[in-house]
């Protein structure tokens, strides 16, 4: 069902609507709320069609007496206009809907533009009840109607913007897809993340992916997928133009492996990235975590970082000629994983600087370090010449971004500023898991983030 079909499947009458705002004063008060909000995102959508709704805005929406229109009982008065304004309001996205949906209309932007701003206004009210405002919006997007009214149109468009509001959770997200969204960042989901909307294929999680927008993947498990199945998600990502994150190369939370001076250990780590080398050729990607395991109660501190910085400085000669960089993830050990020997960026960017490789570099997981330190954007900054990626997930309860305490628009903000072009990692659960609604939500978060 197209756009267009959809807004047939409702129908309004403002004489409807205005009965409906005496009733129900709750409901539509916290929607008008949200209009403020909406213009601002409208304006910088589209500025060129601003004026159409500066007059019954600056009326309504930025009058002293707003708050106190809302908390009270409207009188007719009031709902006729408030009724004047959503109807500019819908006539205005009709507009940039219209004007998007290029596919399901045979009318130009300039049409649209002028059948709204030129149209003559009726010398009489048109007093029939229960008007059929569906066909003539479909009237409008087809042309089929020369002598559609003004008043027409806007009850059209106001069917418009109801059907919108129907679909969409919140007035970042969208139901479907546009194909031109554009974040400032690499955003990088993982497979199973939308698979209400996709189900299991991961050739078709991929094009969901790139069509809400996003440019890059994460898969932890890569290295464990068939090869075939390896080079089949490359080369669909490469058609797609995504760029891929990291995978796993080395995750140990149980055993004492890089703080240790084994030889043995030593070689196992040497063969884990040679064998990581080898996966990261076949899916064009640039990192690959390591966990460097748990520490040693019966060992000095200092004895284990330094066995660790051996260690490490053998896994980066087997990286370096390739270019693949190890990103070593430090990680909370108060919620997720005690006992693990890495897990502070002051400590991370010692080890990185002692290796001395642009192939051991750290990754910058902001929920594990919102739980260890906080202190997010100054250790970004005192850490930054280390820090090749970032992953993210709010605290808490490790969902996406919006849903705690981290105030993520701003963090990607100060990460703009200085300049990052690296990806940000999705790992995190969705909150409500289980529905293509909690999977909408993951995308309006990162809409409402990315939008500073």
């Amino acid at each position: 069902m197209n756009i267009f079909e959809r807004f047939q499947t409702f129908h309004i009458n403002f004489r409807t609507f205005r009965i409906s705002f005496r009733m129900f004063p709750n409901v539509f008060r916290t929607f008008l709320q949200k209009l403020a909000h909406l213009i601002d995102a409208i304006a910088a959508y589209q500025p060129r069609f601003r004026h159409l709704l500066r007059t019954p805005l600056e009326i309504f929406l930025y009058q002293p007496h707003f708050s106190k229109i809302l908390f009270q009982k409207p009188k007719k008065s009031t709902a006729l206009l408030i009724e004047n304004c959503l109807a500019k309001i819908a006539a205005l996205l009709f507009l940039i809907i219209a004007s998007e949906t290029v596919k399901y209309t045979r009318l130009s932007m300039t049409n649209l533009y002028e059948r709204v701003t030129n149209m003559e206004e009726e010398k009489k009210a048109d007093k029939k009840q229960g008007t059929d405002y569906s066909k003539n919006h479909k009237a409008i997007c087809t042309g089929s109607d020369k002598n559609l009214s003004r008043r027409d149109f806007l009850g059209a468009a106001a069917a418009a913007a109801v059907a919108i509001s129907a679909v969409a959770p919140s007035t970042y997200g969208t139901d479907k897809p546009s194909g031109k969204r554009k974040f400032k960042f690499k955003y990088a989901p993982h497979f199973g993340m939308f698979g209400q909307h996709t189900g299991n294929d991961l050739i078709d999680q991929l094009k969901f992916m790139a069509d809400e927008g996003f440019t890059a993947l994460e898969d932890n498990w890569m290295s464990k997928r068939p090869k075939d199945e390896q080079k089949k998600i490359a080369a669909e990502m490469s058609r797609l133009g995504m760029t891929m994150g990291v995978f796993v190369a080395y995750g140990e939370f149980n055993e004492k492996t890089f703080v240790t001076n084994d030889k043995s250990i030593r070689e196992m780590l040497v063969k884990k990235m040679k064998d990581a080398v080898e996966v990261a050729k076949r899916v064009n990607a640039k990192w690959t975590t390591i966990v460097p395991g748990t520490y040693n109660n019966r060992l000095e501190w200092d004895y284990q970082t330094t066995n660790a910085i051996e260690n490490l400085k053998w896994c980066a000669k087997v990286c370096e000629p390739t270019g693949l960089v190890m990103v070593l993830e430090p990680l909370n050990p108060w919620r997720d994983h005690p006992g693990l020997f890495l897990t502070k960026i002051p400590q991370a960017y010692q080890i990185c600087r002692a290796v001395g490789s642009p192939s051991c570099k750290i990754l910058d997981d902001l929920y594990h370090q919102q739980i260890t330190e906080g202190n997010l954007i100054p250790n970004i900054d005192m850490a930054w010449d280390q820090i090749a990626y970032f992953q993210v997930g709010d605290n808490p309860g490790r969902n996406e971004p919006t849903t705690g305490e981290i105030n993520y628009k701003n963090i990607f903000k100060h990460l703009y500023n200085k300049g990052y072009k690296g990806i940000i990692g999705m790992e995190h659960r969705v909150r409500n898991k289980g529905s293509k609604q909690g999977e909408r939500a993951v995308i309006d978060a990162y809409i409402a983030c990315d939008s500073f």
